[in-house]
């Protein structure tokens, strides 16, 4: 499966402000959604959800989506400044439970 390629797809809902998906070594595919502010979490999911049906096969389809506010850290700390997401710090966020949880910002929505 190309990542590229899926997170483009996800990449064209307009409250997708960046998107990276990890898969390496899990059952099923992850996503991190960093969103506007103002975003519905609920109403997120079921785009992202609907989207996965709508064009990707069931490998390609972001199982576990993990929606953060987009603020400029935690872009940082996820995105390369030319918005490659740096999936090794995603996967260490994912396996260390901290993914949607960043202390002190106020930004975490869901999960």
């Amino acid at each position: 499966m190309a990542p590229e390629w899926v997170e483009a797809q996800y990449a064209q809902l307009p409250f997708v402000q960046a998107v990276a998906v990890v898969g390496d070594g899990r059952a099923e595919l992850h996503g991190l959604f960093l969103v506007a502010a103002g975003t519905d979490p609920d109403e997120a999911r079921t785009a992202i959800d609907a989207l996965g049906v709508d064009r990707l096969s069931g490998v390609e389809r972001v199982v576990e989506p993990h929606i953060v506010t987009a603020d400029e850290r935690t872009y940082r700390t996820y995105f390369t400044v030319t918005g490659l997401p740096m999936r090794a710090a995603v996967a260490r966020a994912l396996a260390e439970g901290t993914l949607d949880h960043h202390e002190g910002d106020g930004h975490d929505i869901a999960r």
